[in-house]
């Protein structure tokens, strides 16, 4: 049981005050514990490029500077070749290795890996220059650049010129791997069509002819 001091320590004006100590107490614990942490960001923040958006993008930019690699490597060429025919040299396979040792030289590669370069170089500006522009907007990738040339070279040029513009939306919109069977599919199917286009052409022409010899044979 309680007496009337007792009860007396428990009125309203002594609750308000305990309480209002308790409440004190509990915002300076909060300010102590938040004390160093930095201001909570906002929702939207987190919505911001992640780690495979900037590979992506690093990605795409490796293209593009491909593609200007390309460019340049062909006007290094173009201009090699014209010092050289400007010097009285004919163009022979002296000349052209001396641009493939001087590339692989800047370049710190080999003379393999340089020809390549320039091969690749030659067929996107000339002969794929479609296939140029993907890349250098980058939609596709040099590895698609470089299966694209090695496949669509197989084929004579009529052939080329009709599935250049299928192989580059296959590269465009396919990872590497299915867009290799893909132009793979592409290209023998074009040779099907092709030969049953020359056997139907050599069937029209076709004739016999008897030429007498003089024994009547």
């Amino acid at each position: 049981m309680f007496d009337e001091d007792s009860e007396s320590r428990y009125d309203d004006d002594s609750a308000v005050g305990d309480d209002a100590a308790f409440a004190g107490r509990r915002a300076n614990a909060g300010d102590d514990a938040c004390e160093g942490v930095g201001p909570v960001e906002d929702d939207d923040d987190r919505w911001g490029p992640d780690a495979l958006d900037e590979v992506v993008e690093v990605a795409v930019m490796q293209a593009v500077f491909a593609a200007q690699q390309f460019i340049r490597v062909d006007r290094m060429r173009s201009e090699a070749r014209a010092d050289a025919e400007r010097a009285g040299r004919r163009m022979t396979d002296v000349v052209e290795r001396g641009i493939r040792l001087e590339l692989a030289a800047a370049l710190r590669i080999t003379e393999y890996t340089a020809g390549a370069l320039i091969g690749h170089a030659e067929a996107l500006l000339h002969r794929y220059p479609t296939a140029l522009a993907a890349l250098a907007g980058g939609r596709l990738t040099v590895r698609h650049a470089e299966m694209l040339v090695a496949m669509l070279d197989e084929l004579e040029p009529h052939l080329r010129d009709r599935l250049v513009t299928r192989a580059v939306e296959l590269a465009e919109t396919h990872p590497v791997g299915v867009f290799r069977r893909r132009l793979r599919a592409l290209v023998d199917d074009s040779r099907v069509e092709t030969l049953a286009e020359r056997h139907a052409e050599a069937l029209k022409s076709r004739r016999v002819v008897v030429e007498p010899a003089e024994d009547g044979m």
